[in-house]
């Protein structure tokens, strides 16, 4: 992939994961710590579309810069 889409989409995927966990936290309660398995298993499903989101930016970056020297 293009390093300029992915850097593009890991941002969409970026902002779709922080916006799937403002929406679980408001529909679990907006609790600090998880109150059930439910809210632990979406926490995690969250963390890891944002997780995956962050690593597509930072490996575009990292193959922009490479690729410049």
């Amino acid at each position: 992939m293009d390093s300029n889409k992915q850097h593009k989409f890991g941002w969409k995927i970026l902002v779709i994961g922080f916006f799937l966990n403002i929406i679980e936290t408001a529909y679990f309660g907006w609790n600090a710590t998880p109150q059930s398995k439910a809210e632990i298993v979406w926490d995690y499903i969250t963390m890891f579309i944002m997780g995956y989101g962050i690593y597509l930016v930072t490996d575009a970056f990292v193959r922009l810069i490479r690729n410049k020297e």
